[in-house]
């Protein structure tokens, strides 16, 4: 498996994908949230940061 280190080393790329207006609302609010009641955590900096977090999350334990 990949180590994060050598993950965060590596050059970023774009990456799009689709979600309902719905879901991005929810997402984006969620995020407005949290970020307001934990200002220091990285993941609530912005939607993308959430995304990205989320996907190294789910990876990372699917490869366990």
């Amino acid at each position: 498996m990949t180590t994060q280190k050598y993950l965060s080393q590596k050059k970023t790329v774009c990456q799009t994908f689709s979600l309902s207006p719905a879901l991005k609302d929810w997402v984006g609010r969620y995020v407005r949230v949290n970020n307001k009641k934990a200002p220091d955590e990285e993941q609530f900096k912005s939607v993308s940061a959430f995304i990205s977090f989320l996907l190294v999350k789910e990876m990372s334990q699917k490869a366990k």
